[in-house]
């Protein structure tokens, strides 16, 4: 986080709603998770209120001080308060200052009627009256103060209460987030495959068992260009291995589509394999399909060769 995020002048920017959408939200978290943080702001949220009174802020800062902390009757009342406040203080001032006056003009009175050997004497009546002023002054600037610390821990109650609620909001959250996305990923996703299967067309050819590479003349197979998958039925001379695998080759031997862990169906006289492959990886050329057995101790070995040729449509 930026350090000027800490300093009162930033605080004040944020109070009067000047700050980035970003600044807004480090301050946020960070009242939120450290005390003397968000003691700092109400510290700084109070001289606010005090330069409004005063009527120390310029133009653009009051209106935004009124759109901002005037918008609720706790932020007017406290407003109405600090003002009651500095106007007893301002009062209290006057007067002191009108009974100093109205001394000074007796001991000026006295001094020429009795002579400047009572000055003392008066000088002293003076002093004992001001201190009482002062004394009837702090006293009850003591329990003005004492009122607002109370109003103040209060709202402090509140607000620990509010940020207590708001931390225990967000772990529920965050909870609820973390189980939604278990339960995602422990979704089957199986749906999606099985539309696309049934909407696909399927072209089918049954291949001629070879025992050897280019034992007979391969034949033609046309595959339409609107067919999205080609289902090959190859049939076995024997079914003596527990799966299969299948390569498909080209005419030049390079491999073209490999498929393992293949089961073989019956059909009415015959096991047979059968494999899908994408019509899109078929051209129009000769094809061989190998299919090897995989022997008990994983080896494969020679089960067929399928030879035949595409012709595209």
């Amino acid at each position: 986080m930026d350090k000027n995020v800490y300093s009162d002048v930033a605080l004040k920017q944020y109070l009067l709603g000047e700050t980035s959408e970003e600044e807004r939200d480090q301050i946020e978290h960070r009242y939120l998770a450290n005390k003397d943080f968000f003691d700092q702001m109400l510290a700084v949220e109070d001289d606010l209120v005090d330069e409004y009174v005063r009527g120390e802020l310029s133009a653009s800062e009051r209106e935004q001080f009124e759109r901002k902390l005037l918008t609720t009757p706790r932020q007017r009342e406290k407003l109405q308060q600090t003002r009651r406040l500095l106007e007893s203080m301002r009062a209290h001032t006057l007067d002191a200052k009108r009974a100093k006056k109205r001394e000074l003009e007796k001991s000026t009175s006295w001094f020429s009627i009795f002579g400047a050997r009572r000055i003392p004497a008066f000088a002293g009546a003076f002093v004992l009256l001001l201190m009482f002023v002062v004394a009837a002054w702090l006293f009850i600037r003591e329990r003005q103060l004492n009122s607002e610390l109370q109003r103040r821990q209060a709202e402090r109650a509140q607000m620990q209460q509010r940020q207590q609620d708001l931390q225990a909001k967000l772990q529920d959250e965050q909870r609820e987030k973390s189980e939604l996305l278990q339960q995602l990923q422990n979704v089957p996703q199986t749906e999606q495959p099985k539309e696309s299967q049934t909407a696909a067309t399927v072209a089918t050819f049954v291949l001629p068992l070879t025992l050897t590479r280019g034992g007979r003349e391969a034949p033609s197979f046309t595959l339409k260009h609107d067919v999205d998958m080609v289902q090959l039925q190859a049939p076995l001379a024997n079914d003596e291995y527990k799966s299969y695998q299948a390569d498909l080759q080209s005419a030049d031997g390079a491999s073209v589509y490999r498929i393992s862990k293949l089961k073989t169906r019956k059909t009415t006289n015959r096991n047979v394999l059968l494999l899908r492959i994408p019509a899109r990886l078929l051209k129009g050329r000769d094809y061989v399909l190998k299919v090897s057995g995989v022997a008990g101790n994983g080896q494969l070995e020679d089960a067929g060769f399928y030879s035949f040729r595409i012709v595209r449509n």
